[in-house]
């Protein structure tokens, strides 16, 4: 996959075998690239490309913005009817349909003995699906957890249940350490995901796992001399 932009001449390759790192020095084209992207993903128009084999992708569909990684959002409605449709699915496998079955007749017998005891003439749906006692039971991802933990879930929750499978991050590298990084992308690459870190310098030191490319404060292009 490729993510081109007609404020940049290179096109960034976006592999699932290492991060593409993207170091904007100029602000103002970094706010530009950061309020496209947001825009984009959101389903607006804009003027990046993402494209696979050549040909252009809905961005909105592929690609994940995250500019607060405090403020994962994991359970938006979306997710959760997902996350409610397959643990429901999960309910009737081998080793879990026993204990479903039991707890539908359990929840059967109290419903008709409450009926019984109720001195008013009243109904109820006796056969509940599993979905409507998860939502019953706020079943949800969960979200505590130190910030390299909840990205790694955040990863497989996006991929599984909304589809994406390009996540780009603002300024996130500096929040990690090295180890911490590494590990990331390597979960993001278990996962056969494509990840996008938009940073406001180019790092020091990289990791072996990272594509750089620079955009100075005269906008000026640089990148690795295998990539020209």
């Amino acid at each position: 996959m490729r993510l081109a932009h007609p404020e940049m001449k290179m096109v960034l390759p976006l592999r699932e075998d290492r991060a593409t790192l993207l170091a904007v020095e100029h602000p103002p084209l970094f706010r530009r690239f950061v309020e496209g992207l947001r825009a984009q993903a959101q389903g607006q128009a804009g003027d990046f490309v993402l494209s696979e084999d050549w040909t252009p992708l809905p961005l909105e569909k592929h690609l994940v913005l995250v500019t607060d990684p405090f403020a994962l959002s994991f359970n938006e409605r979306r997710q959760l009817t997902a996350l409610y449709k397959q643990t429901g699915k999960l309910a009737y496998s081998e080793r879990v349909y026993l204990k479903t079955a039991q707890l539908q007749s359990s929840i059967e017998e109290w419903l008709a003995l409450l009926e019984t005891e109720s001195p008013y003439a009243v109904e109820y749906q006796a056969q509940l699906q599993p979905e409507a006692l998860l939502k019953q039971a706020d079943f949800r991802f969960l979200e505590e957890g130190d910030l390299p933990l909840r990205l790694e879930r955040f990863l497989k929750a996006q991929a599984a249940f909304c589809g994406a499978n390009v996540f780009a991050f603002v300024n996130l590298r500096g929040l990690l350490s090295g180890e911490e990084l590494a590990l990331f992308y390597r979960a993001a690459e278990y996962l056969k995901l494509r990840l996008l870190m938009l940073e406001t310098k180019l790092p020091d030191h990289l990791l072996d796992r990272e594509a750089w490319h620079l955009i100075d404060k005269d906008l000026c292009e640089l990148y690795p001399e295998d990539e020209r």
